[in-house]
């Protein structure tokens, strides 16, 4: 998905969220966002705020659906990657009592 414009962009926090989305949080869904290291064998949580980087350009204050884990590249053996679904909620202060991490 192509990045907004600056002006378009999310501003302040974006919320990694490691568990399911409760049912009464209303949200819009935006696009899939990735992070991946080409080299290191870090673990996955290392590239959160990459994760939350790529949620901003594209208008989301938080991501749901993660996957991640190791892969081979030109570089390592086992370098990191994660992804999952930017959405934006409507009211973030409900997503403050969940699992979640905050970059």
């Amino acid at each position: 998905m192509p990045d907004l414009p600056i002006s378009q962009q999310t501003k302040g926090r974006v919320y990694i969220i490691k568990s399911d989305l409760p049912a009464n949080v209303k949200y819009t869904e935006v696009g899939k966002v990735k992070a991946n290291a080409r080299y290191g064998y870090d673990s996955v949580v290392t590239l959160y705020p990459l994760l939350a980087d790529e949620a901003r350009k594209i208008g989301a204050n938080a991501v749901i659906d993660l996957y991640g884990g190791h892969t081979v590249t030109a570089f390592s053996w086992g370098a990191p990657y994660t992804g999952g679904t930017a959405i934006k909620v409507e009211d973030i202060e409900q997503l403050k009592q969940y699992d979640v991490e905050v970059y």
